[in-house]
């Protein structure tokens, strides 16, 4: 298709990848859609399809809710996963305004400054 994609199975350093990223393919851990938040990537999720109380979809929930994120499934064979979803990741990377709908939407989110209130108030009582 043309795309220039990296795909690893780690990267060490990670704040350098999500600040590359396009957009992002992703399982829904707390810690991912966290960083998926913060950095404000469109991504599509594939939550673990093992989990018995399939806790990562709700992860995501906040995320596809506000149009920043896709929730897809992972159907354990990659060949089916990829037909199922290809066709909309591929549109997503050739979409620059659309990708920049969504990290709109994620920032929308919440206050830039969270972090910050919730220290402030810990401290101020």
């Amino acid at each position: 298709a043309g795309v220039r994609a990296v795909v690893t199975p780690f990267i060490e350093s990670i704040r350098w990848a999500w600040g590359a990223a396009d957009c992002a393919v992703a399982r829904a851990g707390a810690g991912t859609v966290a960083e998926v938040w913060a950095t404000a990537t469109p991504t599509l999720f594939l939550p673990y399809p093992y989990h018995a109380d399939h806790h990562q979809r709700l992860n995501a929930g906040p995320l596809v809710a506000c149009g920043g994120a896709f929730l897809g499934e992972d159907l354990i064979d990659a060949g089916r996963t990829l037909e199922a979803h290809g066709g909309s990741l591929l549109r997503l990377l050739e979409n620059g305004d659309q990708r920049e709908l969504m990290r709109v939407a994620m920032r929308a989110l919440g206050p830039a400054d969270g972090a910050s209130r919730i220290g402030e108030r810990l401290l101020t009582g």
